[in-house]
């Protein structure tokens, strides 16, 4: 039948598209972008923006995340002890907020020490002029990119580098006092969602913590599973 080429993409577009011109559809960061713009204005802008919403927030948190639970399997310590802060912190009866996140020091650590495993390299900038930097001559128009992950795994900033330590990012005398790793980049061109994405992952980490406990797989044998730790170098781990 002639119907049968008409994808239910194609329906799902055209749809869309009857909801914005009738201005029945929901409020969303691409909705205020098209009302903003007047007839004449080309509206390639705001499609980039959505796009790069999209891309920057989706494979990031969920890598992210993924590593976070990976670590939480491998390092059962660790979670139990930002549990019992989250029950010192909440009570019973409610789920983590925003407004908690300052009396959350230890769930803040696993954050951050999640972060340092999961950025290889920052995104690619561009040299505006000649520049030294240690002797090398970086030229004009030079492609720059930071190695986000041989920063984090320098051993003059972290102590054992290599292993999984929230305690390093808890202020002395109780903790290292480490720095933040630079997971969002540097300069003028840091990453613009980092609180986007920085919130949306604490959220998410600190909602599991206080909901679930997460543990090895059992296999048929009735033994325990030990997940492979196991990367591969791209973008994101």
């Amino acid at each position: 039948m002639a119907c049968s080429a008409l994808d239910s993409g194609t329906v799902h577009h055209w749809l869309k598209i009857c909801e914005q011109r009738a201005g029945t559809a929901e409020s969303s960061f691409v909705r205020s972008h098209i009302e903003a713009m007047s007839e004449e204005e080309n509206n390639v802008e705001g499609q980039g923006s959505a796009a790069m919403l999209h891309a920057a927030g989706t494979d990031t948190i969920w890598v992210t995340l993924t590593i976070f639970i990976l670590a939480m399997v491998l390092h059962p310590e660790c979670q139990r002890r930002a549990q019992e802060e989250l029950d010192a912190v909440l009570g019973a009866g409610r789920l983590p907020e925003f407004r908690d996140r300052p009396s959350l020091p230890y769930v803040e650590a696993i954050l951050q020490e999640t972060l340092r495993q999961a950025a290889p390299l920052g995104l690619p900038h561009v040299s505006l002029e000649d520049d030294m930097y240690n002797g090398m001559l970086i030229t004009k128009g030079s492609i720059v990119i930071a190695n986000i992950r041989s920063i984090t795994l320098d051993e003059n900033i972290y102590h054992k580098p290599t292993e999984f330590i929230p305690e390093r990012f808890l202020p002395q005398p109780t903790g290292g006092g480490e720095p933040a790793p630079p997971v969002y980049g540097c300069g003028q061109r840091i990453c613009p969602g980092r609180h986007f994405g920085d919130n949306s992952i604490w959220i998410a980490i600190a909602t599991i913590l206080a909901a679930v406990t997460i543990t090895k797989a059992v296999g048929q044998d009735g033994e325990e599973i030990t997940p492979e730790v196991r990367f591969k170098s791209t973008l994101l781990k």
